[in-house]
């Protein structure tokens, strides 16, 4: 089980990534409550979460890193 991990919010230019889906433009603002609803389930399970703030053109700036215990 993970104890402690480490979020970024995403920035804006996470919908100019990359993708192999026909799914169209990622809803920039439909992800931001994704992140947020996922950060709360982690909290929800006892995990100790750092947010940091956004970086400008860091797409993958969304993965997290978490520590096991």
């Amino acid at each position: 089980m993970y104890k402690n991990v480490i979020v970024k919010l995403p920035s804006k230019s996470y919908v100019n990534g990359l993708t192999t889906s026909n799914l169209g433009t990622p809803d920039y603002e439909l992800l931001l409550k994704q992140h947020e609803s996922y950060v709360e389930a982690l909290k929800s399970c006892g995990v100790s979460v750092t947010c940091l703030q956004k970086v400008k053109n860091f797409l993958i700036q969304h993965l997290l890193k978490m520590q096991r215990s």
